[in-house]
């Protein structure tokens, strides 16, 4: 899938919740992210916490790869 249609519904799911006001929680996250590609999802997240899109999202280097860690507020 495109990176900015994924984009697109992570948002749109981050504005629902915030209308309610209610915060993604780390397993509705995760299950978003599930249908893609690990990799692929973690370099849209940290693209996106880069460009100031989202926050609470910061990369985890271990000695097996990369990869990300949620921080809910």
């Amino acid at each position: 899938m495109n990176y900015f249609v994924i984009m697109y519904l992570l948002l749109k799911r981050l504005y629902s919740l915030l209308k309610q006001g209610q915060s993604i929680t780390n397993n509705q996250l995760e299950q978003l992210g599930s249908q893609y590609n690990a990799k692929y999802w973690q370099y849209i997240l940290m693209d996106m916490t880069k460009n100031g899109y989202i926050t609470g999202v910061t990369k985890v280097t271990r000695v097996s790869g990369e990869t990300v860690k949620y921080h809910n507020a």
